[in-house]
């Protein structure tokens, strides 16, 4: 395979040599760094390489034990011919790879993205790049994060090479010590070795006369401290240059050395003549004559580079990308802490009440500046020992180490109320308040995860109990959760076992005819005892992706059978509804297999309907959705418009998402005969609809003025108790049956 060679190789093999790092062992900063970029960016291998004249050595590794490749075979030859990051989306598609035979053969690369690594501009040496075994696609997020987990790879190698400078400095440095020391010349040489290799790794060398009390600098150090070569030169000059707290560590140090006649080897802050802040070590040493210490020496290095290297990466490793908060991991570490110190912290979690429909609506774009705004605010919060972080989505949480519960209280208010206040995004205004869950439990503290669960809990009841407010944990949450956790458990059982678990089906009445015009079909779990339950009773099963999926299914089989059993009878049901959710949306084949079950029944498309909410209209799976529900309406499936008027979506959002049905929610049915602004605005409702040409159907009619008010304002159909409640099959069946002589009485 041919290779491509850069315009500068000579330059560039010449860098990989002053590099100084082929074949040397590994480093913990390059692991971690690679198995960050492999986390972070969720694939399979990374590899830190270097670039060589003939091949392509593995610096650092993460999934694959690969040490070297030839070059010709290496992808990140490739990647150092330009400044761009290089991706290959699938290896088997572009022809410079499709016969690489660590393609065809391990490690089966199908992916590569690669940013090219350069201790000098232009000079690239090697590169940081993720693979992984499959097809992938890299998003301008992750283009951008591999870009400054680059920068962090660089700093690193930096880093890297004015260590080995330094350390052969240092040993040339002792060699031509003691040979100063034979020849009576020791000062003098000992300063051109310094100043030689100072300029190479920003360091410089100084000594102190322990008898004379003279302080010798090398030109260098001058240079370092930003001070002219003339300036005299005191123990206490030097140690104004540090802050007041750096300047206690470093007399301690010096201190310890002193009485133990021994090295020491310091790293901290130092402000230069100019102001500019500096992280710098040091190493000194001493020397002794007889046992006694005469002379102390040493050198200073500049290490600002290699110390924002070392703290971008425990950034990216411990802190949240977009908000700068504190990560899942890093609060549950800090936490935990807390709880070792003998601290009984509290945990505070809370969310953004409506963020998902802001974030469906609006784009991400406006929900992640919104979580930044969030993090702004949360770091005006007056008390200091509070901890902020940022644990995925929109769900943030504190730690408290403070124990009183008014404290609490107050926290919790100030939170709701800073999030509450308005903000402005280009020319609209938006309003989000939060839902905030506290868990502090007097005596002896929980456990870490016990802790985290408790607030979870906290938070859940804070929902429940209408939002855009707190609770407080106590075990009533825990058995809740329990009863949930039981009930879900037992649903999942009977569903599995499948006969406990079955349609009820309430009619759709024509009010002019009181005959049956269509069923919807609704879900109801016959428990053991004989009660029946209704979806409310099992709702956290619709959560669970699994568990929804084979709901979904189970409904479809179970309304297409009866709608099979009654048309083959000709029984006059009209068509059986059934609820989809926006879950059931992420099977781009849905209207395939709803299509399909239609056919193996052998009953005609019309015999069926779906219902969908405003769920569905504002999830992220609206494209998806719009064609699934346009190919079930091209082949003769009706698609209504459940709960209509309840929430975000309006007629507009149906000039994208063209239905056939508008059911009017129950909430503005009653009181119908009571509130003359809910009569005027169901009658526009249903006046617009039928303007669109859409069928109207009215829910929740119990009463007979309810039912003479929706027929006056011109709506045909309507369901409720009034008309006939929720029935099993077979008493269905009995009245389609007897000619739906009760249903007659009830249009009359």
């Amino acid at each position: 395979m041919t290779r491509p060679i850069p315009l500068n190789e000579a330059e560039r093999l010449a860098e990989v040599v002053e590099l100084d790092i082929l074949d040397s062992p590994r480093e913990p900063s390059f692991d971690a760094l690679v198995e960050l970029a492999v986390e972070m960016l969720g694939m399979k291998m990374g590899l830190l390489s270097i670039v060589d004249r003939d091949r392509q050595w593995i610096k650092a590794g993460c999934g694959t034990d690969m040490q070297e490749t030839s070059r010709a075979d290496a992808f990140c030859s490739h990647a150092i011919m330009s400044d761009d990051p290089l991706v290959v989306e699938d290896a088997l598609l572009d022809e410079r790879f499709r016969d690489n035979p660590l393609v065809r053969g391990r490690p089966f690369i199908r992916f590569y993205a690669g940013v090219p690594l350069s201790v000098r501009p232009g000079v690239a040496v090697g590169s940081l790049c993720v693979l992984d075994d499959k097809p992938r696609r890299l998003s301008a997020i992750g283009r951008s994060t591999l870009r400054r987990l680059a920068d962090v790879a660089r700093m690193l190698l930096l880093g890297h090479m004015n260590a080995r400078k330094m350390e052969k400095v240092a040993e040339e440095l002792r060699a031509r010590h003691a040979e100063i020391e034979r020849q009576k010349e020791r000062l003098e040489l000992q300063k051109r070795v310094v100043d030689a290799g100072s300029q190479l790794a920003n360091m410089g060398a100084w000594e102190f006369d322990l008898q004379t009390g003279q302080y010798s600098w090398s030109d260098s150090m001058y240079v370092l401290h930003g001070l002219p070569r003339d300036h005299p030169l005191t123990l206490e000059s030097v140690h104004r240059l540090y802050p007041e707290h750096e300047r206690r560590r470093l007399q301690d140090a010096i201190e310890h050395a002193t009485r133990t006649n021994g090295e020491f080897k310091f790293e901290g802050q130092m402000d230069a003549a100019d102001g500019t802040r500096k992280v710098v070590r040091i190493l000194s040493r001493v020397e002794l004559a007889n046992g006694v210490p005469v002379r102390r020496y040493g050198w200073k290095q500049d290490i600002t580079e290699e110390h924002a290297a070392r703290q971008k990466l425990i950034d990216l490793a411990e802190r949240d990308p977009l908000t700068g908060l504190l990560n899942r991991n890093r609060f549950k570490d800090h936490v935990a802490e807390q709880l070792a110190a003998g601290v009984n912290p509290a945990v505070v979690l809370f969310d953004l009440d409506g963020f998902k429909d802001i974030n469906d609506s609006y784009g991400h774009a406006l929900g992640d500046a919104f979580l930044v705004e969030i993090a702004r605010r949360l770091r005006r919060f007056p008390l200091d020992s509070v901890v902020a972080a940022r644990l995925g989505g929109d769900e943030f949480a504190l730690c408290l180490p403070h124990t009183d519960r008014l404290e609490m209280a107050i926290l919790a208010e100030w939170l709701c109320a800073e999030i509450r206040r308005p903000w402005l995004w280009g020319a609209r205004t938006f309003e989000l308040t939060t839902s905030v869950g506290i868990a502090h439990l007097e005596g002896a503290p929980a456990g870490l995860d016990d802790l985290i669960r408790y607030a979870d809990l906290a938070l859940y009841a804070a929902k429940q109990s209408g939002r855009n407010g707190y609770r407080f944990y106590d075990e009533t949450m825990r058995e809740e959760a329990d009863r949930r956790m039981e009930v879900l458990h037992d649903f999942r059982r009977a569903l599995r076992a499948g006969g406990d678990v079955v349609l009820h089906y309430q009619p759709k009445v024509d009010l002019r005819t009181g005959r049956i015009a269509g069923l919807e079909a609704l879900l109801r779990w016959q428990r053991a005892d004989g009660t029946v339950l209704g979806p409310g009773a099992f709702k956290d099963a619709f959560h669970d992706t699994a568990l929804s999926d084979r709901i979904g299914t189970h409904v479809l089989t179970q309304a297409l059978a009866a709608a099979s059993r009654w048309h083959a009878c000709g029984l006059p049901f009209g068509s059986i509804a059934i609820n989809l959710s926006a879950l059931q949306f992420r099977d781009q084949d849905l209207a395939d297999v709803i299509l399909h079950g239609i056919g193996e029944a052998g009953i005609p498309a019309r015999c069926l309907q779906v219902e969908i909410t405003e769920e569905v209209l504002l999830s992220n799976r609206f494209s998806r959705a719009v064609e699934s529900i346009d190919t079930l309406r091209r082949a003769g499936v009706k698609v209504a418009f459940d709960d209509f008027g309840t929430g975000y979506a309006s007629l507009t959002h149906l000039c994208d998402f063209p239905v056939d049905i508008i059911k009017i929610d129950r909430s503005f049915v009653t009181g119908l005969d009571r509130q003359s602004r809910k009569k005027a605005i169901t009658a526009s409702v249903i006046e617009l609809a039928r303007s669109l040409d859409l069928e109207v159907v009215a829910e929740g009619i119990e009463t007979p003025a309810q039912r003479d008010i929706i027929r006056s304002l011109g709506c045909r159909f309507g369901q409720g108790y009034l008309l006939g409640r929720p029935v099993d099959a077979a008493a269905m069946e009995a009245r389609l049956a007897a000619g739906d002589a009760g249903a007659r009485r009830a249009g009359s």
